[in-house]
Parts: C-alpha cells; sequence; structure tokens
C-alpha cells in the first residue's frame, strides 16, 4: 500500500553500530567489510532484484570475492548462510549476536585459527585480514589446500624468514602447493624442502653477489630451474658467479652465463666442469674487456679461438686495442689481424712498429694536406707514394715538405709532387737547399710569364694528369675499413 522512490534510498541512511565498527571492523580485510555495508545497506533497501551478479558489478569484485567475504562475516556469526544456489544470506543483529549464549559458528574455521595461533606463539597476533586471507586457501575453489598442509606451510616460512613473514609473500607458495596437487602431507613436504633448498642456494648466492637480503619468489625460480631442471651442482652456480664482472650483478645475468654453458656442453655441470669453462672463456673476457665492445657468446668465443690459433694473445689485444679506438667489434679485430699478417706482422712488437709508423705517417700526409690547403682524408695510395720517398728514396721530410711546396699550385698535388721528387732523385737532390736553388735555376731557364704564381713554370708536366689509383677496400690500411663501417669522418 505504501513504498518510498525508486531514488529514495539514494538520500537515506544505513544505520552501523558502533559495537561492529569496535569489535569487527579493525580485524576484517578492507575488502570484506566493504561487501558487509553493502549488502547491509541492501537489507534496509529490501531489493528483490539484487543478486550475486550484480553485487559483483556494483563493487568491481569477482563473484568468488564476494563469496568468500560472506564466509568470512559467517564464520564471525555476522551472516548465515540460507542457500547456495543462489547465494542468499541473512545478516544478523549485532547486538543480538554479542547477547546471545557463546557458541561455535564455524568449528572447523574455530579450530584452524587456533593451530594458527600456535605456529606464532605469543611473538605475533595475526588480525583477522590474515586468518581470512590462510583460510581463503582451504576454502578456494582453485586450491582447496587441507588446512593441515597450509599450517605446515606457514611452519616453514617461519622456519626460513622467520615470525614476522608476510601472509603475501607465502601465497606464491601456497598456489604452488595447490598446482603441483600437494594436498597431503608427504606430498606437501616433498615441495616445501625443495623450496627450502631453493631459498637457502639463492639466498647464498645473493651473498656472493653482494647482496644482503632475502631472495625473491623470481629469484628462487631460477635457482631452481638452474639445480633442478638444468643439473647444476649448488658448487657449479657459484663458481658461474665469477664470470658476472662489472656493473650490478643480478640472477638474470647470471642465467644468461649458466644457459650458455649448458648450451654448449649439454650435459650437467659441476663445480670444476664450470671452472674449465670459466678458464677456457677467462681469454675472451679479457678481449672484450679491452675492445670494450661486444658481449660473451659461443660465435664471440668462436671468433677468439680462430684468432687465437693464428696469433698470439698479446698480438690479439694489441689488435684489439687499437679497434676499441674506433669502436671496432670483435669482428674488425679479426680484419685487422688478417691485414696484419699479409703484411708478415706477426707479433706484437712489429705491430706496435708499424703502428708508430702508421700514426707518424698519417701526421706527415697531413702536414702536406696543410700547406695545400686541403682537408681530404689520407688515402692509401698517398702512404704508398710517402713510403716510396722516405724509404726507397731515402729522402728528408724537410725535403719533400720544401717540394711539396712547388706542388701547392698543381691540380693534383700528390702526384705532381712525385714528379718533382722523381726530378729530384734523377739529379741527386737531398736537401731543401739544393731544392730550392734547383729551383730558382730552373725558373730562370724556363723564362716564366709574368703574373704565374711562385712556384710554377708554366709548363704541364706530366704528372699534372696523373690519375690516382683507387685503393677502395684495400684491407692493407690499418683502420680505414672500421671508420668507414662507422660512417666517420678522418683519417684512414
Amino acid at each position: 500500500m505504501f513504498s518510498f522512490d525508486d531514488r529514495a534510498f539514494m538520500f537515506d541512511i544505513t544505520p552501523v553500530e558502533n559495537q561492529f565498527i569496535l569489535e569487527y571492523l579493525p580485524d576484517a580485510p578492507g575488502e570484506y567489510v566493504k561487501v558487509w555495508l553493502y549488502g547491509l545497506m541492501q537489507c534496509y533497501r529490501r531489493a528483490d532484484d539484487m543478486n550475486a551478479d550484480c553485487m559483483s558489478h556494483e563493487l568491481n569484485m569477482t563473484q568468488e570475492e564476494i563469496a568468500n567475504a560472506f564466509r568470512y562475516w559467517e564464520r564471525r556469526g555476522l551472516v548465515q548462510r540460507i542457500s547456495d544456489k543462489p547465494p542468499c544470506y541473512r545478516y544478523m543483529n549485532v547486538k543480538q549476536r554479542s547477547l546471545a549464549a557463546p557458541e561455535t559458528a564455524d568449528p572447523a574455521y574455530e579450530r584452524f585459527t587456533e593451530d594458527l595461533y600456535a605456529v606464532f606463539g605469543n611473538e605475533r597476533r595475526l588480525h583477522g585480514g590474515e586468518i581470512a586471507k590462510c583460510y581463503e586457501w582451504v576454502e578456494d575453489s582453485k586450491m582447496r589446500l587441507p588446512p593441515e598442509v597450509v599450517i605446515m606451510l606457514l611452519k616453514h616460512m617461519t622456519g626460513i624468514k622467520g615470525r614476522n613473514f608476510t601472509i603475501a609473500s607465502a601465497e606464491p607458495l601456497a598456489v604452488r602447493l595447490a598446482e603441483e596437487d600437494a594436498r597431503t602431507i608427504e606430498a606437501a613436504e616433498a615441495v616445501l624442502s625443495r623450496d627450502k633448498r631453493s631459498f637457502d642456494g639463492s639466498r647464498r648466492i645473493l651473498r656472493i653477489l653482494g647482496m644482503r637480503r632475502f631472495p625473491s619468489e623470481a629469484e628462487q625460480k631460477l635457482y631452481t630451474k638452474w639445480s633442478a631442471e638444468w643439473g647444476f651442482s649448488h658448487d657449479a652456480i657459484e663458481k658461474a658467479c665469477d664470470a658476472t664482472t662489472g656493473g650490478t650483478p643480478t640472477f638474470a645475468y647470471l642465467d644468461g652465463i649458466l644457459d650458455r654453458m649448458r648450451g654448449e656442453n649439454g650435459h650437467a655441470m659441476t663445480g670444476a666442469d664450470v671452472e674449465n669453462e670459466l678458464n677456457r672463456s677467462e681469454p675472451v673476457r679479457e678481449f672484450l674487456r679491452v675492445l670494450g665492445n661486444g658481449r660473451m657468446s659461443r660465435e664471440t668465443r668462436a671468433l677468439y679461438e680462430e684468432m687465437a690459433a693464428a696469433c698470439p694473445k698479446d698480438l690479439i689485444m694489441t689488435a684489439a686495442r687499437e679497434c676499441a679506438r674506433k669502436g671496432g667489434s670483435p669482428e674488425d679485430v679479426k680484419k685487422l689481424l688478417d691485414s696484419w699478417m699479409k703484411k708478415g706482422i706477426g707479433t706484437k712488437e712489429e705491430a706496435e712498429r708499424y703502428i708508430r709508423h702508421f700514426e707518424e705517417q698519417t701526421s706527415f700526409i697531413r702536414e702536406l694536406h696543410g700547406i695545400w690547403g686541403s682537408r681530404d682524408r689520407v688515402t692509401v695510395s698517398e702512404r704508398t707514394l710517402t713510403d716510396k720517398w722516405t724509404g726507397e728514396w731515402g729522402f728528408s721530410r724537410e725535403l719533400i715538405l720544401k717540394a711539396a711546396e712547388y706542388a701547392s699550385d698543381a691540380g693534383s698535388p700528390m702526384p705532381y709532387l712525385d714528379k718533382i721528387l722523381q726530378g729530384y732523385r734523377e739529379k741527386n737532390i737531398s736537401t731543401a737547399e739544393e731544392a730550392e736553388r734547383d729551383r730558382k735555376a730552373a725558373g730562370n731557364r724556363e723564362n716564366a710569364k709574368p703574373g704565374t704564381p711562385a712556384g710554377n713554370t708554366g709548363r704541364v708536366l706530366p704528372g699534372q694528369d696523373f690519375e690516382q689509383r683507387s685503393y677502395k677496400d684495400d684491407p692493407d690500411d690499418l683502420l680505414r675499413f672500421i671508420k668507414e663501417m662507422k660512417a666517420t669522418d678522418g683519417d684512414a
């Protein structure tokens, strides 16, 4: 006969006893309080259309989470379950609940709570939310762990982490027990024993890596993979830590090292096996440190061993240092060594002499370029010519620089300079003074035209039509190929 407007409840109130706030709310999980309050409001509203699906949508919770909440309040005696299909609950008055004769609303839950308190003794008092979370592992349809297995799990956690661990940190292990169907004491003991070995082992590895903390769940899983799946002994894993040099070592980096070792050996490895493997890889790691580029891999080690079969170690390191200056890769080092071997360079001392000559030659050719106002890169043909002038013909730097002044107006100064020096060789001119006297005499003989630039006789010599030889991709150029690959400007 009488009713409120459908929107009236939005502006109404829902009475909540202070007793609930003081006695039940502090220990209850926040999500469970939300469910209880929402259900209480619906009781006053008397909404016939309210069901589990609607409640799930309104509260942004799963139906399983809502069911867990009502089971919690059922154990606390504040609701009574009327039916399961569909889920239906009757709210009990909080005052009525406290005035009624004491009774155990859920004997199984009370026994579980007592066993849970016994695990922690007087050192820690669990609150209601923590107890509810542990009991969820018993009641959750996806887990259904027996209470005794949950108690065993919590004892295991106190054994490895002490009594102040968080219940949340135990949940991944509870999930693993369920996934492995460890629902008997014996089966759970096997899983927990394996977990303890992984915990202790991964904690020892963390300490070797310089970290004083408990291992994470992900780190324990990696340790289990290394030991149980890949067959590494703990001693082998500790030995592998020796390869985690530079930066901040991590389990992920160690995982890559062990994976490479496993792939190359194809069998379970002991500490001695890993030590032999590390000894074999140490020259490669040293090579990569000198180069400052590249990472340890099967391909890198194979490349290094190929170089080591042909060259002494100190020659390889010398080549690595040279390539490091230009940001070269391990492959660049191999190319440089091949170039040196073709030149007959087979020792560190020979390579260092060659490098010094190369650098001095570069500086000299740049000086020639400076006289001509050129910023061209140094070419292999120029190196060939300067080697001929200073080596085969025995000309001094001073004489060559003086002759370079006379070639400055030529269209192709370098080949023209070669022609000038060839003339000096034929005339046995060996000093800058002799060259200058010869230049003056030649000028008088040629009767240079007025306005002809100094140093230019006006004659077109064959050297001016000299076409330079192309030395593109010549492997004998010390680091030219490295610079071309890196697309940088500068000298060869």
